[in-house]
């Protein structure tokens, strides 16, 4: 459903770009395909610094953490809608974050 396109490309875009905007490169690059069934969207963007982890899993690193960190929350729970999930991998040397998403077929309700 668009909406919920919205809440997974809206939230994770908001993240790449404010991640690149505080960057040395501030590039943000998009990339589309199809693999066994599956729409795969992958997101990069230029970060200089290490992301911020609890027990393996991104928290926000803005100031009021009360009013931030719900957005890749917001994507998990759309994405269990469609059989999908996403990945992440930092990479220092490159100064690169890359998340990787995959949606299925929605759910039958």
């Amino acid at each position: 459903e668009g909406i919920d396109l919205v809440a997974i490309l809206g939230n994770l875009l908001d993240n790449a770009v404010t991640a690149a905007e505080a960057s040395k490169d501030r590039l943000v690059t998009f990339e589309t395909t199809v693999r066994n069934d599956y729409s795969v969207i992958v997101i990069a963007n230029s970060c200089d610094l290490l992301p911020n982890t609890h027990a393996g899993v991104l928290v926000t690193s803005k100031a009021d953490k009360k009013l931030h960190g719900y957005g890749l929350k917001s994507v998990s729970q759309t994405l269990k809608k469609y059989n999908g999930d996403y990945s992440w991998e930092y990479f220092a040397a490159d100064r690169m974050f890359v998340v990787t998403v995959m949606i299925g077929e929605a759910t039958k309700r």
